[in-house]
């Protein structure tokens, strides 16, 4: 019985497996905006707005995104499935080191510094389409940033 309870962590493969066509989709979708942003400049439809830079930063929101959800995919399988038995297996497979996760406070420490810039790269697209004057209510976004930044040097600095 306990072998089956232990057993049933193999049914995070579900789990990478759609991160990862996650990430491929995402991929897709920054290098859509992308080519919608070349298009832009070339037959610009308002000239009163620079539509293209709009739709790179939402690009750059898209590919930082895929690369959240294969951090994710890659985590679940360092956490959940590789296997102890044959640590030197995953040695040899040409990762780079930040996507070799050891433990879950890792993983939630790497995950709330690219919320930051992910959360950032989402009030600059806001600020750039703002068409009316900002309000104190504005704010509440960037102070969210400030707040999680904060906590995460708190994290480095009591982790060392």
């Amino acid at each position: 019985m306990l072998r089956f309870l232990f057993g049933v962590r193999y049914l995070n493969v579900v789990a990478v497996v759609s991160l990862l066509v996650g990430t491929a989709a995402m991929l897709f979708v920054g290098a859509y905006h992308v080519y919608e942003a070349l298009y832009a400049l070339i037959v610009p439809a308002h000239p009163e707005i620079n539509e293209s830079t709009v739709l790179l930063i939402e690009s750059l929101d898209s590919f930082i995104l895929s690369i959240i959800l294969l951090y994710f995919a890659y985590s679940i399988y360092f956490l959940f499935l590789r296997s102890d038995k044959d640590p030197e297996g995953t040695k040899n497979v040409p990762l780079p080191e930040w996507l070799k996760v050891e433990g879950l406070g890792e993983m939630k420490k790497t995950v709330l510094q690219v919320t930051v810039v992910a959360l950032s790269l989402f009030w600059l697209r806001i600020v750039m389409i703002q068409t009316t004057e900002f309000q104190w209510t504005d704010l509440v976004l960037p102070a969210s940033i400030l707040a999680i930044a904060g906590a995460v040097r708190i994290m480095k600095l009591d982790h060392g």
